[in-house]
């Protein structure tokens, strides 16, 4: 047998190793564990291997995650972007019966398997028969509530209901829906069999989702429906200026209404109503001016809203191809102002899909209706049609909140680059505070420092306890860090992550770890971001927010590129994950059937593999390549690739009619 020893020296040197490369000895990269045991995610080798076949997603899915013959994984959604990439999303069902947030992602490109992630859950329940009836829980549950009175209890809020749905059966009362959930309340991570409803309440004013535990009537999840802004805020309109909208010409004149078109030529309509009366708000002609509109005073805020979801429209159909918060089902979006007298919030309504904006108490914050606060509630809504972030327990909420505060700072970019307009970009609601109110606020949240004491809420709030405060860290369980997981709290986790991508960074975190990062610039980052959110499960955390952004920054711009390597140390620098060293890449013990590509952004080292059956092995480094025990037979292919140093040594054979390459990059 012959020996050869081969070292070629290329001009062009990398000494750095993609972290996000986790080579074992099979063809996987990385395997991340939940703590039940399941994996919450996996990449792999790219390869032809058939047992890794998007057309065998379930056979695949079955073994890797040790389904039982009671577990069920049923296919939500299938889709392909502009790289080719193949999404696919599945739901966990047990008995039959599905499990609340279990969700399941495959993501592949020529019908292979790339990755996977999500969160499988562990059921073992021996039975999903209810005790009690749907009507047996809902009185457990408006026990529970309490309310004074229910929307349903009064004709004003049916009507309302009605009419924002357009169904004229419409009703808030209760229908229960028979689930199986985890027992938030007592924190014990087990699940029930439960029985789901929403509970619409008057008096408080609140919108709750409740669920029972079908066997015993407990109590084991609640929480609010109203996803907000912030804890207390409000805005106006007037941050925009003059600007050019688009309304609707109807019997009474002109609304704010219109049918707005989309990159894809089909249509998202947009609807600007009053809250306190769920009227549309109309002008006798075209002009909606001071001097020309006698409601101008009463409705300027609308008019923000208005402009505001036209540019939030604009930005997700132009720079993502998204045809609204979800083409196949909401391509209506509906925003009422005037929502209760001094209100400090905006909000997103999950429940009935539409947004509501405050007026604000005139002496810390104007009515919330700025640009960054229409763009965060539609990215709520964006969310809920992606990856439907759960927002009530983990750390998913803050993740949702995060990817809204992202949105809002790539909406306002969009404007200033498209319209020559200058806001500031990492200062969430900077417009609607009152200059020099008394509490010194001038933001709801700062991506750029999130430990600003200038951040609403760091000194209280106008009205409450002192203990009320509102303080956002940058590190991961670092300073300010809620154990909680407060969603606006610990949200800022993944918007500062993303300032310091686009920007770029240098310091030492909360955890004593010195960072530098090089900045990508906030259109690339936008689109990682963007990819991330829709390849996310309900439960993701932290981490599992990290892999998959990796993963998607190498689909973008390539395993080894700059902004995969920003994309790490960025997350190292909030505390996520490790810094971005040498790693190498050990590819041994294998024998290649089928058309195979080893990439690592260091070294490879290649050990007793054997290319057979026609098929082409191609090894690529950032690195040096280092191989031994090396066979290469029946017409086969080997093609080796480093920018460093290629070593070949020991036992390396090429059969005649088999080939193989050296190649040098300059």
């Amino acid at each position: 047998m012959k020996t050869l020893f081969i070292r070629t020296f290329l001009l062009i040197a990398v000494t750095w190793v993609c972290s996000s490369i986790y080579a074992q000895q099979s063809d996987t990269l990385h395997i991340r564990r939940g703590e039940n045991g399941k994996i919450r995610f996996a990449s792999f080798i790219e390869n032809e291997k058939s047992d890794r076949k998007m057309q065998n997603d379930m056979a695949f899915l079955r073994t890797i995650l040790q389904m039982k013959n009671d577990d069920e994984l049923r296919l939500k959604s299938e889709t392909i972007d502009e790289l080719g990439i193949t999404r696919k999303r599945f739901q966990q069902y047990y008995k039959g019966i599905i499990v609340e947030n279990a969700q399941y992602l495959l993501h592949g490109k020529n019908g292979n398997i790339d990755y996977i992630n999500g969160s499988f859950q562990v059921i073992d329940l021996q039975a999903v028969e209810p005790v009690l009836n749907e009507q047996q829980a809902l009185r457990k549950a408006l026990e529970y509530v309490g309310a004074e009175k229910y929307k349903w209890e009064d004709l004003d809020r049916e009507k309302f209901i009605r009419q924002h749905t357009n169904n004229p059966n419409a009703t808030y009362y209760p229908k229960g829906e028979l689930v199986i959930a985890k027992d938030n309340i007592r924190r014990n991570n087990s699940f029930k069999l439960s029985w789901k409803f929403t509970i619409a309440s008057l008096h408080p004013n609140n919108d709750q989702m409740i669920y029972v535990d079908a066997i015993n009537g407990e109590i084991i999840q609640d929480h609010p429906l109203i996803i907000n802004a912030n804890s207390p805020g409000t805005a106006r309109t007037l941050y925009s200026g003059t600007q050019n909208i688009t309304c609707d010409s109807y019997s009474g004149g002109y609304r704010l209404y219109e049918s707005r078109n989309t990159t894809f030529g089909n249509s998202v309509t947009l609807n600007t109503l009053n809250y306190i009366t769920w009227n549309e708000i109309s002008n006798s002609d075209t002009s909606w001016t001071l001097g020309d509109w006698t409601n101008f005073i009463q409705y300027q805020s609308a008019l923000d809203v208005h402009w505001g979801m036209e540019k939030v429209i604009d930005y997700f159909a132009n720079v993502h191809n998204r045809n609204g918060i979800d083409p196949t089902y909401v391509p209506n979006i509906k925003s009422y102002v005037h929502f209760n007298t001094g209100e400090t919030n905006a909000g997103w309504w999950p429940g009935i899909n539409c947004m509501d904006y405050g007026d604000g108490d005139g002496t810390v914050t104007n009515p919330w209706t700025a640009l960054d606060i229409v763009a965060h509630e539609i990215g709520h809504g964006i969310t809920q049609f992606s990856s439907n972030l759960y927002y009530y327990s983990g750390e998913s909420g803050p993740l949702n909140e995060g990817f809204s505060d992202i949105w809002s700072v790539c909406v306002k970019n969009y404007v200033n680059s498209t319209m020559g307009m200058n806001k500031s970009l990492w200062l969430c609601g900077s417009e609607i505070f009152v200059p020099n109110n008394s509490w010194g606020y001038n933001c709801i949240r700062d991506l750029q420092n999130p430990k600003s004491s200038s951040v609403y809420g760091y000194n209280g709030f106008p009205g409450l306890p002192p203990e009320y405060t509102f303080k956002c860290p940058d590190t991961y369980e670092g300073v300010n860090w809620d154990t909680r997981n407060d969603p606006h709290t610990n949200s800022t986790i993944l918007s500062h992550w993303f300032y310091i991508l686009s920007v770029g960074k240098s310091g030492t975190n909360d955890n004593n770890d010195t960072y530098d990062v090089t900045s990508i610039g906030i259109n690339k980052a936008e689109q990682i971001a963007y990819k991330t959110l829709l390849s996310l499960d309900p439960y993701a955390d932290y981490a599992a927010a990290r892999d998959v952004s990796i993963r998607e920054a190498i689909n973008l711009y390539g395993a080894c590129s700059p902004e995969v390597l920003s994309v790490i140390r960025a997350w190292y620098a909030v505390g996520v994950g490790n810094q971005f060293v040498s790693a190498p890449v050990n590819f041994y013990n294998q024998t290649i059937t089928t058309n195979t590509t080893i990439t690592s952004c260091g070294d490879i080292d290649v050990q007793n593999v054997t290319v057979t059956n026609g098929a082409t092995l191609t090894i690529e480094a950032d690195g040096d390549i280092n191989v031994r025990e090396v066979y290469v037979i029946n017409n086969s292919s080997l093609i080796l690739e480093a920018a460093g140093e290629t070593t070949i040594e020991r036992d390396f054979e090429v059969e005649l009619g088999s080939e193989f390459e050296i190649k040098v990059n300059l």
